[in-house]
């Protein structure tokens, strides 16, 4: 829309000095004119092609349109440029917002005169009576008297009209841009309507006021309405800041946790492994030690018992060598002492150790023992 207007600007500049080259030819050819008389005015701000669009529904289409439209506004506007501007005036001493005409007026109604404006007929010379909507005085065209959705009056000069004022005025140019008639008239007569005007303007005042006060309400909740934005954010990031670090901290105590678990445990575990294997050793060794006590007994319990068998033995051997030692040779009966794995008999029981046993000579000999070399010499 920026750009549309900005091209719209330009097109308008270029109308206005092509509109000022021909003014300046025209001001030429009626130099005498102008010279002889005081009564015609030559106004070139009555052709300003500003662009000031009236109706809301049209905006939406322009930008859409644009091609189609500049090219009717050149058109149209190039052929309003060549028509006569040089007005004619009565120079009567009475004030500026009047001039009086006598004709008949053509157009009592405003709507009637658009009606034949959108039927094609010419109204050039026309006298319009109309009812002022709104007046603009710094719209795109000049001073503008709305009189409806698309009329638009252009007024030479500041009429100072207010809303309900009726206008009586001939038309000069009436031209069609964006769907709206674009009016220049030669006002003749304004009826003010002050009953009405003072109320209007009041109201106008009081609904700027208020759109005013809209405006900063507006402002002020939008302010506040961003404030509370932002204070939401902000609560919601520190909400999610202190969830993060919350959830971190619950991790990392989580796994410390584990750690020192994991290390408790293993500790348990290895106790209980060096337990396991201390008790293991243990039993192993007293199994080893009973063994060999075992063994040891076993074995003291096997050479008792060999002993006393052999003690047995050399008793009845004794018993039987006394017999016969009784019946044959009583020095074979002497008695002497061995070990149970000994070569030699003794006289000294000492001398044999704590093994030596009692037998007689006769055995002694019989099993094949020599005398012990140091006792029984």
């Amino acid at each position: 829309m920026k750009k549309f207007f900005l091209f719209i600007a330009f097109i308008v500049f270029m109308i206005f000095f092509l509109a000022a080259l021909g003014m300046i030819s025209e001001e030429y050819e009626n130099k005498e004119i102008l010279e002889g008389s005081s009564n015609i005015v030559l106004d070139p701000n009555i052709i300003n092609f500003n662009i000031e669009i009236e109706n809301n529904a049209l905006k939406n289409n322009i930008e859409t349109e644009n091609d189609v439209l500049i090219n009717n506004i050149i058109e149209t506007n190039f052929n309003d440029i060549n028509e006569n501007i040089l007005l004619e005036h009565n120079n009567n001493n009475i004030d500026e917002k009047y001039t009086k005409y006598n004709s008949e007026i053509d157009y009592t109604d405003a709507e009637v005169l658009e009606k034949d404006l959108n039927d094609g007929k010419d109204v050039i010379g026309k006298v319009v009576k109309f009812s002022v909507n709104e007046y603009h005085r710094d719209s795109f065209f000049g001073y503008n008297a709305w009189a409806g959705e698309h009329l638009n009056f252009i007024s030479e000069n500041d009429l100072n009209l207010n809303n309900n004022d009726e206008v009586i005025g001939k038309v000069i140019s009436a031209n069609n841009f964006l769907l709206s008639w674009i009016i220049k008239y030669d006002v003749i007569e304004v009826k003010e309507n002050k009953i009405d005007s003072e109320p209007i303007i009041r109201q106008k005042e009081a609904e700027e006021q208020a759109r005013k006060e809209a405006e900063e309400q507006a402002r002020k909740e939008a302010e506040e309405q961003a404030r509370i934005e932002a204070e939401e954010q902000a609560r919601k990031e520190a909400e999610e800041q202190a969830r993060i670090e919350a959830e971190e901290q619950a991790r990392k105590e989580a796994e410390e946790q584990a750690r020192i678990e994991a290390e408790e445990q293993a500790r348990i575990e290895a106790e209980e492994q060096a337990r396991i294997e201390a008790e293991e050793q243990a039993r192993i060794e007293a199994e080893e030690q009973a063994r060999i006590e075992a063994e040891e007994q076993a074995r003291i319990e096997a050479e008792e018992q060999a002993r006393k068998e052999k003690e047995q033995e050399q008793k009845k051997n004794t018993t039987k060598a006394t017999k016969k030692s009784s019946s044959s040779n009583n020095s074979k009966g002497k008695t002497v002492y061995r070990t149970p794995k000994g070569k030699r008999y003794h006289f000294d029981p000492d001398c044999g150790g704590k093994n030596s046993y009692t037998t007689t000579l006769d055995a002694a000999l019989s099993a094949g023992l020599t005398p012990c070399k140091k006792c029984a010499k």
